[in-house]
């Protein structure tokens, strides 16, 4: 199993499999944890391509654990 650096939200290889087969906008929402492992797993996809890292970022915006930079350019 891999993790993020901190460890808080490891990846299993399962997860990883599914979620780089498909970019598509997930069938329901993602838990604060999905989400953080969507970003970690899609970290290369820029959110205007990748619906899948769009809804995660969303769900980390909703959540209070995003706030967004206006000034930068969507990734």
């Amino acid at each position: 199993m891999t993790s993020n650096s901190s460890g808080m939200y490891p990846l299993t290889a399962a997860i990883q499999h599914e979620a780089l087969r498909t970019h598509s906008a997930p069938d329901g929402a993602f838990s604060v944890g999905e989400a953080h492992r969507e970003m970690q797993v899609h970290r290369d996809c820029r959110l205007d391509e990748c619906a899948r890292k769009a809804t995660a970022f969303q769900t980390l915006i909703d959540a209070g654990r995003v706030t967004p930079d206006s000034a930068r350019q969507p990734r």
